[in-house]
């Protein structure tokens, strides 16, 4: 058993489980096949993402061949995205993207928002300061994970959505650097 509780199956290393679940990832199920060439192409492009992401993951991690656990955590979440998708389930296998959206929709005013120069000036410099507060929460850890994303960008929905709620740009004075 590796530090962090993942299990190497008897018979194998953690490289060749690394290998099948890429190999896994990159086998498109049979049902996309049958799909027309838009969907094909995004499906194949998603399963893609997931190996690249977590060839990303393990290039950022110098010390990763000193733990075998990290390098089964990374397979298990290969297998966990495949997984995913297979599934239908709606989470996103580029959480990057996903974070990237949130960013964009918090930093967009819509010009009806804006009645001055002043109060644009003002709701600008609020959501600068939210997409900052997300940036340095997925950033906490010494690296930054899918789960990081994720919740920075659920963080960011949030503000957003309680902004609409009460009409005021300040509602989240904690953010302030």
């Amino acid at each position: 058993m590796s530090s962090n509780g993942r299990l190497v199956p008897p018979g194998s290393t953690p490289l060749r489980e690394l290998a099948h679940a890429i190999a896994g990832a990159l086998t498109l199920p049979n049902d996309v096949t049958d799909r027309d060439e838009i969907d094909y192409l995004r499906a194949s492009r998603d399963h893609a993402r997931i190996v690249l992401f977590a060839m990303r993951r393990i290039i950022a991690d110098h010390e990763i061949e000193d733990d075998p656990g990290d390098v089964m955590a990374v397979a298990a979440s290969i297998r966990d995205c495949t997984g995913q998708l297979a599934g239908a389930v709606a989470a996103a296998a580029d959480p990057y993207s996903a974070f990237i959206e949130a960013i964009i929709a918090t930093l967009t005013l819509s010009p009806v928002q804006s009645s001055g120069a002043k109060q644009y000036l003002e709701v600008a410099r609020q959501r600068a300061r939210r997409v900052l507060l997300a940036c340095r929460r997925a950033a906490e850890g010494p690296r930054i994970e899918d789960a990081d994303l994720a919740a920075a960008a659920r963080l960011l929905g949030q503000l957003s959505a309680s902004d609409e709620a009460t009409g005021d740009d300040e509602a989240a004075p904690e953010m302030i650097p």
